[in-house]
């Protein structure tokens, strides 16, 4: 619910609106510690924005039938189930960090480790309190607030993380290095050429693990290419992603589909490519500088 749908919600017009103003009180209340219930608007706002978020209003801003305390109690239930989840995860995700460096992942990731002591999921469950920087392959969705942005980024950066530690640390910088001589210090996301060059071996019916593909290998890959149109080169990718998971044994449904969508994605790269006669852009091969 976006800010001018939640202040329209106090407008009185709408049914449930008393209940939502008798709800907002008591939680401008607890922000005031009892003191008051003047607060700034924006203050307002904010309490009224983490109200929706824990009561899971849809995209048509319906209330929830039945007592809005209730509803409301049952939201801040879901909360703290989701934060002993997602803490879970990033302490797998900090435990289990890729054989290559990355200063912006190292960062966000203790970013992250500062959310749990400053979510105030009880006043601002809405909010992301931290520093998150590094890039995903597949971004999160920005309509995703709170714990559920925080949870979908860790998910993500998990996948990418698995996926990197199914290879040897030095040939991944070794390809990383070509493909961006910078890569520790920027905000380059190293799932994706990983990937690529795993994928590109993979069509081509070679062990994903040497991660070097030579310029014959984008020529052929070229061919492989070349005349298909964009749902069959789609396809073709989304097989060798599916081969690749089996390949790698990430059995898991997230990874693969993870997989998938990236494989996906290479596809207007790959148009774009043949177009000009090379793949370098697309498939890096150690020591092949290839964009960053």
């Amino acid at each position: 619910m976006r800010n001018g749908e939640a202040l329209n919600r106090t407008g009185g017009q709408a049914p449930g609106a008393e209940k939502l103003l008798r709800l907002l009180k008591r939680q401008a209340e607890r922000y005031t510690g009892g003191d008051s219930t003047s607060i700034p608007v924006e203050t307002a706002r904010e309490l009224l924005e983490s109200v929706c978020f824990c009561l899971e209003t849809g995209p048509d801003g319906a209330l929830p039938e039945g007592d809005l305390e209730a509803a409301f109690q049952a939201g801040l239930d879901r909360v703290e189930g989701k934060i002993a989840w997602g803490r879970a995860l990033w302490e797998a995700v900090k435990d289990h960090m890729p054989p290559v460096e990355s200063r912006s992942m190292d960062d966000t990731v203790a970013g992250i480790g500062t959310f749990w002591a400053r979510y105030d999921y009880r006043l601002f469950a809405h909010l992301v309190p931290c520093d998150i920087d590094y890039q995903l392959a597949i971004p999160v969705s920005e309509q995703l607030r709170g714990v559920d942005y925080v949870n979908a980024y860790l998910t993500h950066l998990w996948v990418e993380n698995h996926f990197l530690r199914c290879f040897s640390g030095q040939r991944e910088k070794a390809l990383l290095e070509g493909y961006c001589p910078d890569y520790r210090t920027l905000l380059v996301n190293l799932f994706e050429p990983v990937f690529a060059a795993a994928l590109g071996l993979e069509l081509l019916g070679r062990d994903p693990a040497e991660l070097n593909l030579t310029p014959a290998d984008r020529e052929e890959l070229t061919a492989l290419f070349r005349d298909l149109p964009r749902r069959q080169m789609e396809e073709l990718l989304e097989q060798g992603a599916d081969r690749l998971a089996q390949r790698l044994e990430l059995a898991g449904q997230k990874s693969r589909e993870y997989l998938r969508e990236c494989g996906r994605s290479l596809a207007p790269r790959i148009a774009a490519a043949r177009d000009v006669g090379g793949m370098e852009g697309v498939f890096p091969g150690n020591g092949q500088a290839s964009g960053g």
